[in-house]
């Protein structure tokens, strides 16, 4: 069902450049609704 979410989740050892491609991978399966899981910077160990 390409109407439901869905939610992207990555770590900072992650590159940049996988989720980005990820990213368009899930876009042109034809999925609208994309959402990304964010957790606040750790101020004692960024």
């Amino acid at each position: 069902d390409h109407e439901k979410p869905i939610f992207l989740k990555a770590d900072k050892q992650v590159p940049y450049g996988l989720v980005v491609s990820v990213m368009a991978d899930i876009k042109d399966s034809g999925f609208d609704k994309l959402g990304m899981i964010t957790q606040p910077a750790d101020k004692k160990n960024p």
